[in-house]
């Protein structure tokens, strides 16, 4: 189960899940070539002959409009510069506070008094 849970986790941390084992960097692979192949060239009628059987059904436009809807019902689960955070910032056309502004927010007042090196 924990091999499951770590493989679903992190498909979409390419660089994590490929230093994991096998079956994780494999479903990371997976879902890397689900939404716009990349890695090595598949072979020529692979991909057709895989949608005879599996159509894709809109898949990239139904995850689109699942992962939006998830996130305008319960705003935690698409924080500022994630990937569902940035899927709904396009939709609602709403913008992410600057990295200072995203600071300056916080209780430890890290810009207070600092002077820029450059």
């Amino acid at each position: 189960m924990e091999i499951v849970w770590d493989a679903i986790a992190l498909h979409l941390c390419v660089e994590v899940a490929a230093r994991k084992r096998p079956e994780i960097a494999l479903v990371s692979a997976g879902a890397g070539y689900d939404l716009g192949p990349e890695g090595p060239a598949l072979p020529p009628g692979y991909a057709d002959r895989v949608h005879a059987v599996l159509p894709r059904l809109h898949a990239a436009a139904v995850l689109h409009d699942s992962i939006v809807g998830q996130a305008l019902d319960k705003p935690h689960k698409a924080p500022p510069y994630s990937m569902p955070g940035e899927l709904v910032r396009q939709v609602t056309h709403g913008s992410w506070p600057t990295w200072r502004q995203l600071m300056e927010t916080s209780p430890w007042n890290d810009y207070a008094g600092h002077q820029p090196s450059a």
